[in-house]
């Protein structure tokens, strides 16, 4: 295996689906939210990335059956549009731009082909005080503006959104496609759990309001 690539379980047709990127690997409080989004929308596993630049081991499973490290693809048609959902908490090397760069690009196109148009990443960042606030980042500043005067929130301008959650936006950008970045402050006496929560439920009011 000399490149990523992914093996497709099933292909199901997805009507405009938006697509999530709910990797886990980043922190905390993006494995949380994520676990709340699969157990919330339901979501039927359809593919499966496989990558060169992984970690070299394989995962012995509840079963004994020994994987390959993997991210995961999930879609669902409990919202609609559709979701498309990436999982996963594998990791690769943070300083292998190259690596990082065709991963998120095998991974970006295989979410055109499925009919993706918009994108969505989300993580919560360190913060020295205690906030409610939710703050957006996107790839216009007037889709940032809109979501976060509709929905409430801050525009971030906290400098870069590093690794999966900010590579996707900046894939999607040059394309003309819109995507959008979800964040919230984490102070060190708030659990991880009540961050997720406030992540989680401000996705599912950009979703709801998109249903037709």
């Amino acid at each position: 295996m000399d490149r990523s690539w992914i093996k497709v379980l099933c292909k199901p047709r997805l009507n405009n689906p938006i697509f999530i990127q709910g990797l886990s690997s980043s922190d905390q409080v993006s494995s949380i939210v994520t676990r709340f989004l699969l157990e919330h929308t339901k979501p039927e596993k359809i593919a499966e990335f496989y990558s060169p630049y992984f970690p070299d081991y394989v995962v012995a499973e509840d079963d004994g059956l020994c994987s390959l490290p993997r991210y995961e693809f999930y879609a669902s048609d409990q919202f609609n549009p559709n979701i498309l959902l990436l999982t996963g908490d594998v990791q690769p090397l943070p300083d292998d731009t190259y690596a990082n760069y065709e991963i998120f690009t095998t991974i970006f196109d295989y979410a055109r082909e499925m009919g993706c148009k918009r994108f969505v990443s989300y993580k919560g960042f360190k913060s020295d005080q205690a906030e409610n606030s939710i703050y957006i980042a996107a790839t216009s500043g007037k889709l940032a503006s809109n979501v976060a005067e509709k929905f409430g929130g801050k525009i971030f301008v906290q400098g870069r959104l590093g690794g999966p959650v900010g590579l996707i936006l900046g894939l999607a950008h040059p394309q003309g496609l819109k995507g959008l970045c979800v964040l919230k402050p984490l102070a060190e006496r708030v659990p991880a759990e009540v961050a997720a929560l406030s992540i989680f439920n401000y996705l599912l009011k950009l979703l709801e309001s998109r249903k037709e």
